[in-house]
């Protein structure tokens, strides 16, 4: 009895995660969830000091990044993901986060390949949560970050110059060109 009680399980998670990748992608696409950005803060850490990158709102800002780019690598691995904390209010309710995660498996082929686009926000916890998710989040949701006039994460991270850094565009994280 116990057994068949786990089969069971197993066999509902399976088809659960099978459900959530797009069936245009191709095998071993990775989706960030939640807990993938649970510790965002105890992964590497860039300090870019104040800025007001265009797209991005003004204050401290931080990269972080979970899986560092091996030596003289031209692209990060997917499961990658990269997190822009900006601390633009005293309230960490208030910080802005972005993120992207590399998919792998064909994802954003017409625009940052293989990478997906977060707007995340801290509870009062300080735990980051998906607020809205995609090539473009901000069209997702309700967010003062979608400028309009078919600007999207896409129109900068997803660029030919862009593309030569892997998507990346903050050269203190950007891989070098092949």
């Amino acid at each position: 009895m116990r057994r068949s009680c786990w089969s069971l399980l197993a066999l509902a998670a399976l088809s659960c995660s099978a459900t959530t990748a797009d069936p245009r992608e191709g095998p071993g696409t990775f989706i960030a969830f939640d807990p993938d950005f649970a510790d965002y803060r105890s992964w590497r850490a860039h300090d870019l000091g104040v800025l007001a990158p265009l797209g991005h709102p003004p204050g401290r800002q931080t990269l972080y990044v979970s899986r560092p780019l091996a030596p003289g690598a031209a692209r990060y691995d997917d499961r990658a993901i990269i997190v822009r904390e900006i601390q633009s209010d005293p309230d960490r309710t208030k910080w802005d986060l972005f993120a992207m995660a590399r998919r792998g498996g064909g994802y954003n082929a017409s625009g940052s390949i293989d990478w997906e686009f977060f707007i995340l926000s801290l509870d009062s916890q300080g735990v980051p949560h998906v607020v809205a998710r995609g090539i473009s989040p901000a069209e997702s949701g309700p967010t003062p970050y979608h400028p309009g006039e078919g600007v999207t994460c896409n129109t900068c991270h997803g660029n030919e110059d862009a593309r030569r850094g892997d998507c990346v565009l903050s050269l203190e994280i950007r891989p070098a060109p092949p």
